[in-house]
């Protein structure tokens, strides 16, 4: 098994022996990990989607790669990377965090910086925020859907179907789980500014009306305070109970 730390750290576990081993250190707020292979692991840490290798076999990480950076970061505290998960072909997907305005962005960013998306309640004034991306096996982001205010986890049903959680907040009135498809856009304002030839001006100033037109509902809801105030990677379970 294999597991991440948010101090940095990635493990890895011998469930027959107990044995925990470090296999990496020094990333920046890792949330989640997919092991490809005996040898290599990927990694959500904050500013990219890193490849780990075990060059020599010790199970030791002795290769750290940027295999996607291709997002943008304000240095807001709440911008945070969430999954990766893979699908059949290859794929990765990851979401991204919007900022809070609880705390204010950095002098230097990374990625354009819109300010039609900027101190609202949540917002995404850095590229992607807000979005699910796809990662293809070569390394190309793909923007994948949008309109998510805290996209905490991503999974597969059994049938291949990719499920992101929300959590609740501004845009949000409790926690979700929705069903996400590429193009769609799932109801959190901020993340629009992003679309490509978006020409709208703020988001958040647009007619609810308008933007009701475009939300896709969510596919479960959770009620916040007595269910899930902030749901992580949903899992299909293949046990039939």
């Amino acid at each position: 098994l294999v597991a991440c730390f948010v101090a940095g750290e990635v493990f890895t576990l011998r469930p027959e022996t107990g044995e925990w081993k470090l296999f990496a250190d020094g990333l920046h707020t890792p949330l989640g990990v997919v092991a490809l292979n005996d040898r290599e692991v990927m990694v959500s840490q904050r500013p990219e989607l890193t490849l780990l290798r075990d060059l020599d076999g010790d199970g030791v990480a002795d290769e750290y790669k940027t295999f996607s950076d291709d997002f943008g970061i304000s240095g807001n505290y709440h911008e945070f990377h969430f999954g990766p998960v893979r699908d059949k072909a290859g794929n990765f997907y990851v979401s991204l965090g919007t900022a809070s305005s609880g705390a204010d962005v950095r002098h230097e960013k990374r990625g354009g910086f819109d300010k039609r998306s900027y101190l609202q309640r949540m917002y995404a004034c850095v590229p992607y925020r807000g979005w699910v991306l796809q990662i293809t096996p070569e390394g190309k982001r793909i923007p994948y859907a949008s309109g998510l205010r805290t996209p905490n986890g991503l999974g597969f049903d059994l049938e291949g179907n990719l499920f992101v959680t929300d959590n609740q907040g501004d845009w949000v009135g409790t926690s979700k789980l929705h069903h996400i498809k590429k193009g769609n856009f799932y109801g959190h304002a901020g993340s629009l500014v992003w679309e490509k030839d978006w020409v709208e001006g703020r988001p958040v100033a647009q007619p609810m009306a308008k933007l009701d037109e475009r939300r896709q509902t969510a596919a479960v809801l959770f009620p916040h305070g007595l269910m899930a105030n902030s749901p992580s990677q949903p899992l299909a379970d293949s046990t039939e109970g």
